[in-house]
């Protein structure tokens, strides 16, 4: 789910099974899977040239769901025409994230992991 803020700076949140992220701008529709409604998650462009999960784009197939879940207009969804997309993955890793509740800090969110590794240490260390 993405929404926003009514602070003085947007914040745009989204909640996937791990945590939630709060973005600073909001997501862009192309970096959205058209099957889940979701962020990307390991970004595949399909036959038809939309943007899906990985595991959507798997499970849509496995159960035997070839029709884009775009249009009934798009071509058939072929396994052999399934490709990762590169492009996407690099866009949702460039995206601005804030850290955490409590924490201002903006990272691009192919750096957030690292800081947050960083800051439960410092954090473990200023308790003990």
């Amino acid at each position: 789910m993405m929404m926003a803020s009514s602070a003085s700076e947007p914040v745009f949140e989204y909640t996937d099974e791990f945590r939630v992220y709060k973005f600073v701008e909001s997501i862009k529709p192309s970096l959205i899977c058209v099957t889940c409604k979701k962020l990307l998650r390991q970004p595949h462009q399909i036959s038809c040239g939309h943007r899906t999960c990985s595991h959507c784009v798997t499970d849509m197939i496995a159960n035997g769901v070839f029709k884009c879940p775009v249009s009934d207009s798009c071509d058939p969804i072929m396994p052999n025409k399934i490709y990762p997309d590169q492009k996407a993955s690099n866009e949702i890793r460039e995206l601005l994230v804030y850290c955490e509740p409590g924490c201002n800090k903006k990272f691009k969110l192919s750096q957030l992991s690292e800081h947050r590794e960083i800051a439960v240490s410092i954090h473990a260390a200023n308790i003990v």
